[in-house]
C-alpha cells in the first residue's frame, strides 16, 4: 500500500471543481509521480481529477474498499499520490474562490504510483465533522 503526504489540485468531473494536493512525495519532475524516486524537500502540488463514488467502486477499480466516507482522485495513470504522502490534505476551490480541506491522504495502489484505474483514497473530512469538535471540545 502506497501512503501519502500532500496537497494536490483536482477537478471534480464533471463538475470542473477544482482540488489542491500539497505533498513532499517521489516526483519525477513537478507533474509526474514516479514509483521509487527522491524525496523531494520542496512542497509539491498537482491537479487531480477527483473520480466519482460509482467510478470509482468499479469492480476494475477499486470495487468495496471504497466507502462513502472516502474521496478518489487521481487514476488516469499520470498524477496521484504517491509513498510518502500519507497525511496531506485535498484541498478543493468554493464558487467564492476560498478553499476547505475535503480530504487527508489515506492509501493509494500496492503496485505503484500512477497506475490507472487506481486513484489515491482520501478521507472524506466532512465525514469526521462532528468527531473532530467533539474531540476538539474535550481538549
Amino acid at each position: 500500500m502506497f501512503l501519502c503526504r500532500g496537497t494536490v489540485t483536482c477537478s471534480a468531473a464533471p463538475t470542473s471543481r477544482l482540488c489542491r494536493r500539497a505533498s513532499r512525495n517521489r516526483e519525477k519532475s513537478q507533474v509526474e509521480i514516479l514509483t521509487g524516486g527522491p524525496i523531494t524537500d520542496i512542497l509539491q502540488q498537482a491537479l487531480l481529477p477527483v473520480v466519482s463514488h460509482s467510478n470509482c467502486t468499479k469492480p476494475d477499480w477499486w470495487g468495496s474498499l471504497v466507502t462513502k466516507n472516502m474521496i478518489c482522485a487521481g487514476g488516469d495513470g499520470q498524477l496521484v499520490s504517491c509513498n510518502g504522502d500519507s497525511g496531506g490534505s485535498l484541498n478543493c476551490q468554493n464558487p467564492d474562490g476560498s478553499r476547505d480541506v475535503r480530504g487527508v491522504v489515506s492509501f493509494g495502489s500496492s503496485m505503484g504510483c500512477n497506475y490507472p484505474k487506481k486513484p489515491s483514497i482520501f478521507t472524506r473530512v466532512s465525514a469526521y465533522i462532528s468527531w473532530i469538535n467533539n474531540v476538539m471540545t474535550r481538549n
